[in-house]
């Protein structure tokens, strides 16, 4: 499996102000959009890290299903990455086709599958 690449990271931060200031700050990541209890972060070549602060519904989300992070990579062939997943046993994925920001026929893999419902 080839991954083309890591489009977007959410983190549930328990030290919600910390972390932001750390990815700001200490990183130079700049914001794209804040709401109360979360931040999405873009990088220079506008992959996105979205951090989620206690009391934010994607934090009790997160932490009731035991995940800290989700990621969304972008993968070369979808086909061979469900059938390496399936093969090895691996946790279940999710499959997001085209997010806003994707090109046309852009395929991605979101881990795990039982927080599909995070980034639609």
């Amino acid at each position: 499996m080839r991954i083309k690449g890591l489009v977007w990271l959410g983190i549930a931060a328990g030290d919600y102000a910390t972390a932001v200031q750390f990815f700001t700050q200490t990183l130079g990541l700049e914001v794209a959009f804040e709401e109360a209890g979360t931040v999405e972060l873009s990088a220079e070549n506008d992959d996105r890290i979205q951090l989620f602060g206690p009391g934010h519904r994607y934090f009790e989300f997160y932490r009731s299903r035991g995940a800290g992070m989700v990621a969304l990579f972008e993968v070369a062939n979808l086909d061979q990455a469900l059938t390496i997943a399936t093969r090895e046993k691996a946790i279940p994925v999710q499959i997001l086709s085209s997010p806003g920001r994707a090109s046309a026929g852009s395929r991605y893999l979101i881990w795990p599958r039982d927080l599909n419902n995070v980034r639609r």
